[in-house]
């Protein structure tokens, strides 16, 4: 009976300090919203046509509203989906330029090192083109990095050096077979938004 008796009062205590604590504990509130999530854009694809090795490619709504215009540059298609902010998973695809060879000529990096040098070697940083996977995902395909060099075989009368990227493997072979060579994968483009 003794037992029974101190085993209820140890229950009682217990309950009593177990609701005087939840009644001083601070109120919950509702988890903060979990932040929009950040639709892919497409990178589409452009070539100068008084120099048409020359390749561009943007993911810039006004820059391909003005380039569809622009009778100077021919409007190519979606190479791949980008996002236009960092993400997790993903990195920087840096955006370099060149007036060379009377064009415009771009290439493209997701190593800042190597967008550094090139800085340094006479190219103009313009920002970062959108952000890409470092390595392959789930829904993702490789943007082939390929260049043609203005002193081989294929690229003499060209006017000058080619960046050219693709996410195609076709198109990848078809630039080989013309003399283009395989630099390596660049990144990985998502297939779709």
């Amino acid at each position: 009976m003794k037992r029974h008796k101190l085993l209820t009062c140890a229950a009682l205590i217990l309950s009593s300090l177990a609701f005087a604590l939840t009644m001083s504990a601070p109120a919950h509130t509702a988890a903060a919203p979990a932040p929009a999530q950040i639709a892919a854009v497409p990178l589409h694809h452009f070539y100068e046509l008084q120099k048409d090795y020359f390749h561009f490619y943007t993911a810039d709504p006004d820059e391909v509203a003005a380039l569809k215009k622009h009778k100077g540059w021919k409007y190519v298609g979606i190479t791949g989906y980008v996002f236009p902010k960092q993400t997790s998973e993903t990195v920087p695809l840096y955006r370099l330029v060149k007036s060379e060879f009377g064009g415009t000529n771009h290439f493209y990096t997701i190593n800042m090192n190597e967008a550094n040098k090139a800085v340094n070697g006479g190219w103009k940083a313009e920002g970062i083109a959108g952000y890409v996977a470092p390595k392959q995902l789930p829904g993702t395909a490789p943007l082939y990095r390929l260049y043609l060099d203005p002193h081989g075989d294929y690229g003499k009368g060209s006017g000058g050096d080619v960046h050219y990227y693709t996410a195609s493997g076709v198109e990848k072979n078809t630039a080989i077979y013309n003399g283009m060579r395989l630099i390596r994968i660049e990144a990985y483009l998502w297939k779709k938004p």
